[in-house]
This record gives C-alpha cells, sequence and structure tokens, in this order.
C-alpha cells in the first residue's frame, strides 16, 4: 500500500475556526481510510483466533451474566428476550468501552505520525471508533443466534429499526473518545481515571438489566447518560421493551449530540498545540 502521508504538507498552518476545520477533514479521507486499514491489519491479519475472539467474548459474556444474575433477578431472569437485551447491552458496551480505553488513548499511541506531517488530528480517535465498529457487527451475527435459539419472535423490519439507534451508538462513541483523547493529550492523570470511568458508566447503564420505576427526577439525571436511549430504543424495536419515555429520550440524544459537538470543539481550539509539537 502506498504511504498515504507522502504527499501531505508539513506542519505548517492549520484551519482556525470550527467550520473550516471540519471542512478540510474531507480534504484528508485518504489519511482515515489508511489509518482505519492498518488498525484492521494489526488486529486481524492471519489471526483467525482474534476474529473468533471477538465474535465468542459477547457469547460468553451473556452467558456468565444471566447465570451470574439468576439468583437475584429469576424473574426476569425466566423471560426468554432477557438473554436477547442482555446481548445487545453487551455489544453496546463493547463498542463504547473500546471508545473509551483505545481512542481516548489514540493521540499518544500515534505520537510517531503526529510528528511526520499536518492532517487533522481529530481522524486517529475517529479511525478507532471504526475499529470498534468492526468489533460491533463482527458479533452480531451472535444476536441473531441468540434470538433463534431462545425463540425471540422478531421480524426484519426490528432489525431495520436497530439501525438509526446503531447511529446514535456511534455518535456517542465518537464524542467520548474527542473528548478523552484530548484530554488525555492535555492531562497525564487522564489516562489513569479512565479504568474508573469504564466500571463507572458500566454500572450506570443499563447493560444487564431495563431500568424502571424510577421518578421523575431520577429518569430525567439518569437519561442524561445517552447509552440510555441508544439500549432503550434498540430493545424496544427489537422485542418490543417499553420505550424511553419521550423527555428521557430527548435528554438523551440531546447529551449524545453536545458530547460530539463539544469534542469536536475541544479538537479545534486545541489542534495548534497538537500540530506545532506533535508531542504528548
Amino acid at each position: 500500500m502506498p504511504d498515504p502521508f507522502s504527499d501531505l504538507q508539513k506542519i505548517t498552518s492549520i484551519p482556525i475556526t470550527f467550520f473550516t476545520y471540519l471542512a478540510s477533514i474531507e480534504k484528508y479521507s485518504l489519511v482515515l481510510r489508511a489509518l482505519i486499514w492498518k488498525d484492521f491489519l494489526l488486529r486481524f491479519r492471519h489471526r483467525w483466533f482474534n476474529s473468533f475472539s471477538v465474535f465468542l467474548q459477547p457469547m460468553i459474556t451473556v452467558v456468565i451474566i444471566c447465570f451470574a444474575f439468576e439468583g437475584f433477578v429469576s424473574p426476569i431472569f425466566h423471560q426468554r428476550d432477557y438473554p436477547v437485551c442482555v446481548y445487545l447491552g453487551v455489544l453496546v458496551w463493547q463498542f463504547i468501552s473500546r471508545s473509551i480505553n483505545l481512542a481516548g488513548t489514540a493521540l499518544r499511541s500515534n505520537k510517531n505520525v503526529l510528528t511526520r506531517t499536518y492532517f487533522p488530528r481529530i481522524l486517529i480517535p475517529c479511525a478507532a471508533i471504526f475499529g470498534g465498529l468492526t468489533d460491533f457487527f463482527v458479533g452480531f451475527p451472535g444476536l441473531l443466534l441468540c434470538i433463534w435459539f431462545f425463540k425471540v419472535p422478531v421480524s426484519i423490519f426490528s432489525l431495520i429499526g436497530l439501525i438509526p439507534f446503531i447511529g446514535l451508538m456511534v455518535v456517542v462513541g465518537f464524542g467520548t473518545s474527542f473528548w478523552l483523547s484530548i484530554l488525555d493529550y492535555k492531562y497525564d492523570d487522564i489516562s489513569y481515571m479512565m479504568p474508573f470511568l469504564t466500571q463507572f458508566l458500566f454500572i450506570a447503564s443499563p447493560i444487564t438489566y431495563i431500568p424502571s420505576g424510577f421518578s421523575r427526577a431520577v429518569s430525567f439525571v439518569y437519561s442524561l447518560n445517552p447509552i440510555v436511549a441508544v439500549l432503550g430504543g434498540m430493545r424496544h424495536s427489537l422485542v418490543g421493551k417499553p420505550a424511553p419515555t419521550a423527555i428521557s429520550f430527548s435528554v438523551s440524544i440531546f447529551s449524545a449530540f453536545a458530547l460530539l459537538i463539544g469534542g469536536a470543539w475541544m479538537f479545534c481550539i486545541n489542534e495548534p498545540k497538537i500540530a506545532d509539537t506533535g508531542d504528548t
């Protein structure tokens, strides 16, 4: 593969406004493709066991969760669609946790690229997010196996209904990775907080449970976590679980796009420091 960085300009100048910064990203689509392809080859080329483990990991996780929770939530456990709901949660969580752990440290781990040429640095966490999407879709056939095994009635329209919520999941992943990668670049201590953040988000998100019975105030605060809308919408579309209320859903969508736009803006205002030094 030709070097996608060979014809790029050396670090000289960068866009100075938010909109010109976003518009400049289109010029560097070749760099984005190269970064995505590099990540894909490192993980999957001639590594069939790695590919199989990506497929198998959510399945094993669901089995462990279901048996671990059987004694505590037995009425829910014995519902046929509970494993399917958990499987959806695990797939989404794998994508989000990858956004935190890999995309969050993307600038540091690609220091050698940063010092060579100029391109919008936001492409680096973007490439890591696309790698997380690969994991999501590799694990998706396992969801279909789970639906078949537990004989949960699902139509083709239910599967199509997942698409908008997968898009919302991607928005959350991009926003999270933008914020964490630029904060990790600026502050060394952020990397030490990521394991705690991962654990906190896992507990605060409806990965292994279906939220219900919250008061209006608690539901509003809980909905500030955009993963609530992602999983609530997916479970409603796929197996007919109660959908989030209009207010809860609106709050989660607002949080997701605020996370995305705020993270992109942070990259825009911090781009000069990254481009000028390439130092982490």
